[in-house]
């Protein structure tokens, strides 16, 4: 099983249960929502190859995005 990669927004109310819903396979990184989230993301991404995996996004957001990889 391919380990899936999550961004989690800390706005979220309750961003703390879904990290704890998520298999110990799974990686997540916390999106600061002060600074920019995409730059954030593509931080975390530069270290990171040949990338197997779909990338979760959650966020409060009004802009809704479903990112595959």
């Amino acid at each position: 099983m391919a380990t899936q990669i999550y961004f989690i927004d800390t706005k979220l109310n309750n961003y703390q249960s879904i990290i704890d819903s998520l298999s110990s396979t799974d990686k997540y990184f916390l999106i600061d929502s002060s600074s920019d989230g995409l730059t954030q993301m593509s931080n975390v991404l530069l270290n990171y190859s040949n990338l197997d995996s779909k990338l979760q996004l959650t966020s409060l957001s009004k802009y809704f995005c479903n990112i595959k990889s």
